[in-house]
């Protein structure tokens, strides 16, 4: 897989597992975005960087990235959440467009990450983009 053009933005407000997961990417050969700790810089890493991918933890700093993952689907821009949470409350019926997205357990092996991110890459088919 090559991945050393791959750009990716990593939101997440804990700088410990902020730093494995963009330490990992970048190792891996992506160039990281981020990581991003707020959703004010999420959002601006996602509309000025244009990230092949992004890495989104749900609840950042007691906001949630929901509303990014939509926009960043609708782009056609894969998406992995990262959570400690079990289901994502903010998910609309059996259309919603997040449903489909993997969603990685924290505690989370930063590789872990790494692998869902990159069989999206390398398989882009699970993320349809939305009209």
């Amino acid at each position: 897989m090559a991945t050393e053009s791959r750009t990716v933005l990593i939101v997440e407000d804990n700088y410990i597992v902020a730093a494995a997961l963009a330490l990992t990417f970048g190792e891996g050969g992506f160039t990281v975005l981020g990581p991003a700790a707020s959703l004010d810089d999420a959002t601006r890493h996602a509309t000025e960087g244009g990230p092949d991918c992004a890495v989104l933890d749900i609840n950042v700093r007691g906001g949630s990235t929901v509303e990014l993952g939509r926009s960043l689907v609708a782009r056609g821009i894969p998406v992995v959440f990262v959570s400690g949470y079990g289901e994502i409350p903010e998910l609309h019926g059996d259309d919603d467009p997040l449903l489909s997205v993997p969603r990685v357990t924290k505690p989370a092996d930063p590789f872990e990450v790494l692998t869902a991110v990159s069989r999206l890459l390398d398989d882009p088919s699970p993320v349809e983009q939305v009209p």
